[in-house]
């Protein structure tokens, strides 16, 4: 049971605390920020440092003119990098070694030249087909690999307020071809495409509600004004994804929500497992100076191998990967000027091989950032435990542990190990160290079952030892009797 908002502001601000300590400690270091985590009473803790920033992507530098305000950078499925450069109106396309294949700025539109008008974000299918939103002309432009245009999808056919203005800026395609697109002003939930562009529904709706005074204002506003009202408002989704196994991912920038992660299944129901210290979150809720709750804004996600999965935190410039059951495995980033840092952090996607980009749209580049051997420990130990490999998962979780003396994460996934191999003593050990009290409770169960087994093969042997040591007493003095009664001769 979740701690009410209210009555962790005392531990909000030992957590702010904490992170202050935190990162002024790190001005030292290497890079301009630390990993951390949290532990089960939300504190912040310092852990090694995960990735670092070694390469920088410019235009100038892929041969090309330089970037203006990239708001997307897509890893397709063989490798290849898209960025959608979106001042620039055109989309790159990079091979795996990053290297600059084509630039994407026109099409054949049935005999006349066209092009994009502010593309905001990009997507590849597994068969190579280019889905682009772009942004300003109201539309998705779709092309084949070769470039030739395949389908535009315009504007869809549903009903809002006269007023709405439908701008696509996120798109993903699941394996059955339907498409969902994160729009602004839009606040039902991702539009629902079928594979022709025709709109099927809003996916994934979040219960929007506004305040009294809202609904009254909104009733004696004029046109102009509900326009401007519709405009201000903030997207629902932010950005979204989706995984091998079909499912959609979003992420969700409004501060009113519960949840800013959400992980549906075909029927647009949640099924993103919550199981860590803290919820898949960012950052946690902390108060500022007014006491008013500061939370992370979670602008783009992307999903890897193993159901790990991250996401972008604007607001502090972090980039925040979990795994599976939504334990935070560790995080990146800052916002500043310095290396490794950003000043507007727009998008982020990761490499087969494990390092991630991050796409700037304040400094117009993208950042490439590699693991360290502590998160290439982390990132061995969480593929063996997703493909059930649990021996190998333990002794890669044991060597996270050299790097770390306070990782729940680690003491708890070993002791699931254990737990697994019915070694319940050490079991109870690791998740005494980890702090999860229901998986020692359980370790705690099975051990005393076992115990009681055990102890009951042991009753049950003495007791037959003894009934058969009875028997062969009665059986010896009954001989004795009949010899007794026969005069003790033996004929």
């Amino acid at each position: 049971m979740k701690t009410p908002k209210f009555a962790r502001w005392g531990r909000g601000i030992a957590g702010a605390l904490s992170l202050t300590l935190l990162f002024s400690l790190s001005a030292a270091a290497l890079e301009p920020y630390r990993n951390y985590t949290y532990d089960s009473e939300e504190n912040a803790w310092v852990e090694p440092q995960a990735y670092y920033a070694a390469d920088i992507l410019r235009g100038g530098t892929l041969g090309t003119a330089d970037f203006h305000k990239p708001q997307d950078v897509f890893v397709a499925p063989d490798g290849r990098v898209y960025i959608a450069d979106t001042g620039n109106n055109r989309i790159l396309r990079l091979s795996a070694a990053l290297e600059l294949e084509a630039v994407i700025d026109s099409f054949d539109n049935n005999g006349k030249a066209d092009g994009f008008a502010s593309p905001s974000g990009v997507f590849v299918t597994g068969e190579g087909r280019l889905y682009v939103a772009d942004t300003d002309h109201k539309r998705l432009v779709v092309l084949e690999a070769d470039g030739r245009l395949w389908k535009i999808m315009g504007e869809p056919d549903f009903q809002l307020d006269e007023s709405f203005i439908y701008a696509p800026v996120r798109v993903a395609v699941d394996g059955a071809g339907r498409v969902f697109v994160v729009s602004k002003n839009v606040n039902y939930g991702m539009v629902e495409l079928d594979k022709d562009g025709n709109f099927s529904s809003f996916y994934g709706a979040i219960q929007v509600t506004s305040s009294l005074s809202d609904l009254l204002w909104r009733r004696i506003a004029t046109k102009a004004q509900r326009e401007k009202m519709l405009q201000n408002i903030p997207t629902e989704y932010s950005s979204n994804a989706v995984d091998g196994d079909g499912f959609i991912y979003g992420t969700i920038s409004t501060q009113s929500a519960d949840q800013f992660i959400k992980k549906m299944n075909p029927m647009g129901s949640d099924v993103l497992r919550r199981m860590g210290s803290v919820d898949p979150n960012g950052d946690i809720e902390l108060p500022d100076a007014d006491e008013k709750p500061v939370r992370s804004v979670l602008t783009d996600i992307c999903v890897g191998r193993g159901g790990v999965y991250s996401v972008l935190d604007t607001r502090q410039g972090r980039v925040f990967t979990y795994d599976n059951d939504g334990n935070l495995l560790y995080v990146f980033g800052a916002l500043g000027n310095r290396n490794g840092c950003f000043v507007q952090p727009s998008a982020v996607d990761v490499l087969p091989d494990g390092t991630f980009l991050v796409a700037d749209s304040g400094l117009n580049q993208i950042l490439r950032f590699y693991p360290t051997e502590y998160a290439q420990k982390i990132n061995a130990a969480v593929g063996y435990q997703y493909n059930r490999d649990y021996a190998s998962a333990e002794a890669s979780w044991m060597e996270v542990l050299k790097y770390t003396a306070k990782s729940e994460l680690a003491f708890n996934e070993i002791g699931k190990a254990y737990y697994r191999q019915e070694e319940y003593t050490a079991a109870m050990k690791y998740f005494k160290l980890s702090g999860d009290r229901t998986q020692y409770s359980k370790a705690y169960k099975e051990y005393r079952r076992q115990v009681l087994n055990d102890s009951f093969s042991t009753v049950m042997t003495c007791l037959s030892v003894l009934a058969a040591g009875i028997v062969v007493l009665v059986c010896v003095r009954r001989r004795k009797g009949r010899k007794a009664g026969r005069g003790g001769v033996d004929r």
